[in-house]
């Protein structure tokens, strides 16, 4: 392409120096992609990897995740027309002059006098982007940068950035997408950032911030997600935030968070997701919150709660996943839940709620995964949760659940493990489940459960683990389980089998621990080591 060519589409040769600049600092030659980055200044600026041109000044240098390393030259700020700046995932240990911390004088971040002194302009465009994420950075943030009112977009995160957040960039007014997570930030949210009153997006996750949840950023009311999990915040959920109506996602968990579940925040009308888990609150479930009727998913894992499940939150018709394990819960499983049909993930276990399994649960035909273990529960496994057709993973353990398992469950062929041990379960096991093909895990151990090993479970082929200890179980162990190849663990000890272990076992070359204790089961010699068998056979 010729010169004059070049002129007539582009029109930003006259950036080439600054640009070359760039291409030196930051060791180009080792770029993953230095397509069309030139040695003439006549080249085209424009067909340069990464690099825009308006017709007249460069616009935008987009060069993520391209191997840049090194410090950005200071000459690269008289780039004075540039909106978009993105230099994510790369190696660079600073973005201003060559230093290694953030200060006034030396910093990896260039404070707004530094620039001033390079250029009028270059970050007072109407709009402005600045991605460095995931990079080398070192040092603060600098307060300086409060004079960048015209910034819209700023990511900073997966650095190794500290110190504290400066109250002054409550002044980026026009700011609308902030991120500083996973970096090193310690102190506390600053009440001034309240007045980021665009802001959409605010993540602070993965850092050391600690002090309380500020009543002030109520009114940031354009949030819609707020993601500040895994610091060391403490004190109480300000029912100030009940007017962020317009958030849809609020993560919170890890935390020290203390006080109640804030009845007000029901009036967050447009929540879908929040999570709270590891934290230490305390009081119980609000009712009230029955009006987030947009929330798909509620995390409050292990977050110190009390009291009972609220049948009113049967209103929340488009919850996803629900997790309420290891907590404090009492009473009973609504039957009212029924009307969570969209439900995928209900995790209540570890838990002190009683009663029986509400057979009218199975017109949540959307579950996934249940797990209600380790609770008071008692009374028998619904037949009527046959139509729980999507179930992957089943867990009902440590329970006082008695009856027989039902026949009916067969149609649940989505299954992959099925937890069921330490109840007092009775009756024979259903040939039926033979159609679990999809099983790799199946515990029923520690029941009362009686009868033969049906030989038809040799279709259950992805199983790997097979528990049936102390049961009261009989007869002899069929050849066909001989089929099941992808076994490790069989676990049939303190039952009543008797006879001889079936030869064709030998065919189980990957089972490396086998259990047999407490039967009347004899062996031949040969079948141990014609299994390849380098876990325990345990016959005491």
């Amino acid at each position: 392409m010729s010169t004059a060519q070049s002129a007539g589409m582009c029109g930003c040769q006259h950036r080439y120096s600054l640009l070359m600049d760039l291409y030196t600092a930051t060791n180009g030659a080792g770029w993953f992609n230095n397509s069309g980055w030139s040695t003439t200044p006549s080249a085209c600026v424009t067909g340069w990897y990464g690099v825009t041109c308006d017709g007249s000044d460069v616009t935008v240098v987009a060069l993520h995740e391209n191997s840049l390393a090194g410090t950005l030259p200071l000459s690269f700020w008289n780039l004075t027309n540039l909106t978009t700046l993105d230099f994510g995932i790369n190696a660079l240990s600073g973005i201003g002059p060559s230093a290694n911390k953030f200060d006034t004088a030396n910093s990896p971040l260039p404070p707004r006098q530094q620039l001033q002194r390079h250029t009028a302009s270059v970050l007072g465009k109407p709009t402005m982007y600045l991605f460095v994420s995931y990079n080398s950075l070192t040092g603060t943030l600098p307060p300086q940068w409060s004079n960048m009112t015209q910034l819209r977009t700023l990511s900073l995160q997966g650095s190794r950035l500290s110190g504290t957040l400066p109250l002054e960039w409550g002044d980026m007014t026009q700011l609308r997408e902030l991120y500083l997570y996973s970096n090193t930030f310690v102190g506390t949210l600053p009440p001034q950032w309240s007045r980021m009153a665009q802001l959409s997006e605010l993540y602070l996750y993965q850092n050391k911030l600690n002090g309380t949840l500020p009543p002030e950023w109520s009114n940031m009311t354009e949030l819609t997600s707020l993601q500040l999990y895994s610091n060391s915040l403490s004190g109480v959920l300000p029912s100030a935030w009940s007017k962020l109506t317009l958030l849809t996602d609020l993560q919170l968990s890890t935390n020290s968070l203390s006080g109640t579940l804030t009845p007000q925040w029901s009036n967050m009308s447009s929540l879908s997701g929040l999570t709270l888990h590891y934290n230490t609150l305390s009081g119980t479930l609000p009712t009230e919150w029955s009006g987030m009727t947009q929330i798909s998913v509620l995390d409050l894992f292990a977050a110190g709660l009390v009291g009972t499940l609220p049948p009113e939150w049967s209103s929340m018709q488009k919850m996803s996943r629900l997790y309420l394990q290891q907590n404090l819960l009492n009473g009973t499983l609504p039957f009212q839940w029924s009307n969570m049909r969209l439900l995928s993930v209900l995790d209540v276990s570890y838990n002190p709620i009683h009663g029986t399994l509400p057979p009218e649960w199975s017109n949540m035909t959307q579950l996934t995964v249940v797990d209600v273990s380790s609770n008071s529960l008692s009374g028998t496994l619904p037949s009527e949760w046959s139509s729980m057709t999507q179930l992957t993973d089943l867990s009902m353990t440590t329970n006082s659940l008695s009856g027989s398992l039902p026949s009916q469950w067969a149609s649940m062929t989505q299954l992959n493990t099925l937890y069921l041990y330490s109840n007092s379960l009775t009756g024979s096991l259903p040939y039926e489940w033979s159609s679990m093909t999809q099983l790799t895990n199946l515990d029923l151990s520690g029941n009362s459960l009686s009868g033969t090993l049906p030989p038809q479970w040799a279709s259950m082929t992805q199983l790997t683990g097979l528990y049936l200890q102390k049961n009261g179980l009989s007869g002899t162990l069929p050849a066909s389980l001989a089929n099941l190849t992808m076994l490790t663990i069989l676990s049939l000890g303190s039952n009543r089998f008797s006879g001889t272990l079936p030869a064709e076992l030998s065919r189980l070359t990957l089972l490396t621990e086998l259990y047999l204790w407490s039967n009347s089961l004899s062996i031949h010699h040969h079948h141990h080591s014609s299994t390849g068998l380098r876990g325990p056979v345990s016959f005491a």
